[in-house]
């Protein structure tokens, strides 16, 4: 039975993320971040990053640690309300549940704020830390490598939950969690995209790690860099005409796989996976009968919808075996997927103006080794 999570106090359509377990679900939308459990979905509680009624002309900007040093000049007591906060965009747990990040973009051009928060899920209230994005660029003289506000375009922890590294067009910058004013930086060369652009949208960004390397899509390349001297190792440029999007995952310390989309002769638009050999270059292509909405850790399952998001099939990475997992007659509302957790065990998507949580961990086995017979 599908647990029911109640989003009528969220106004416009939220972000969403699983911890790794698939037992709390953080929904985030101006001005908080909502936890859920995700077995019962019961609300545990809220974590606001304004202060105050956020109606109110006098609400401070940001909250947390280094908030009041960031942009002192800066006065927006006479702003609209939409212009001095920026929209969440990127929604990540830590690998060990214990923290969890809000990035907030610019939205109708330059409009709001790029600001960044680092929340403790085991207290509730406020951000533990405001993590800033503009002054770490100014610090690491990390100007846009080519246009852009300087936005989050995607995050993910590190694997020991250390750092969080947020992509985009200034690079990435990876910051400390006990102490997120010391940051690194790693720069990317200029570059620019299959279709011509000299910057990556939040549909072509993405990043990953395995160990101490890692990887960051920008502008259809990987961009291969290691932890402990942030050296880029090399770039793996997508190939043809192949767009890269905003999924990634290490299958091992020398494979990647990527999501991806071509257009064929005929125009139609062709939804991939890409694996790709970092040692010898080389790229193999599957095919997804559906616009893909998570691979798993280990990039062996993916997970595509069709008929309106409510038909969730399986693919094999490996074999591009397809299996269904739900099935609905034709849908009149459209059904998203919200997040999936990190196993792949459950997964959150809206029904009108509820989320559903269902355990499909089952349904998402596609395949499984065969055992040895002895001698």
């Amino acid at each position: 039975m599908a647990t029911r999570i109640d989003l009528s106090d969220f106004s416009f359509f939220p972000i969403a993320e699983l911890d790794a377990d698939g037992r709390r679900l953080a929904v985030a939308e101006v001005p908080k971040v909502m936890l859920f459990d995700a077995q019962s979905g019961a609300k545990i509680d809220e974590y606001p990053w304004v202060q105050g009624d956020p109606d109110s002309d006098d609400v401070p900007v940001r909250l947390g640690a280094g908030a009041e040093d960031d942009d002192e000049d800066y006065d927006d007591s006479e702003s609209d309300l939409s212009e001095r906060f920026g929209l969440p965009s990127v929604l990540r747990f830590s690998p060990d549940g214990r923290h969890f990040f809000v990035g907030c973009s610019h939205h109708s051009g330059a409009q709001g704020r790029n600001d960044c928060y680092l929340f403790d899920a085991t207290r509730a209230g406020a951000p533990v830390a405001f993590v800033s994005i503009d002054s770490a660029v100014r610090l690491h003289n990390a100007r846009s490598v080519n246009v852009g506000y300087d936005d989050p375009e995607c995050a993910e922890f590190t694997p020991d939950a250390s750092e969080i590294a947020v992509g985009g067009a200034f690079g990435v910058l990876l910051f400390s969690v006990f102490d997120p004013a010391r940051s690194r930086h790693i720069a990317i060369p200029p570059a620019r995209s299959k279709v011509g652009l000299g910057f990556s949208t939040r549909d072509g960004t993405a990043l990953a790690f395995r160990g101490t390397r890692g990887v960051f899509v920008w502008c259809d390349a990987l961009w291969l860099f290691d932890l402990r001297d942030l050296a880029t190792v090399r770039r793996v440029e997508s190939p043809g005409e192949t767009q890269l999007g905003s999924v990634v995952r290490f299958r091992d310390d020398d494979t990647v796989v990527v999501s991806s989309s071509r257009y064929a002769a005929s125009g139609h638009e062709q939804r991939e996976l890409l694996v790709v050999d970092l040692v010898e270059s080389r790229w193999t292509s599957i095919e997804l009968p559906d616009p893909l909405q998570w691979l798993s850790l280990d990039a062996t399952t993916a997970l595509v919808s069709g008929n309106r998001g409510h038909d969730l099939r399986g693919v094999d990475v490996s074999t591009g075996a397809v299996h269904a997992i739900t099935r609905a007659r034709a849908a009149k509302k459209r059904s998203t997927l919200l997040a999936v957790s990190a196993d792949g065990r459950v997964f959150a998507r809206t029904d009108g103006g509820e989320a559903l949580g269902e355990d499909c961990s089952r349904a998402l086995v596609t395949r499984r080794v065969p055992a040895k017979r002895p001698g």
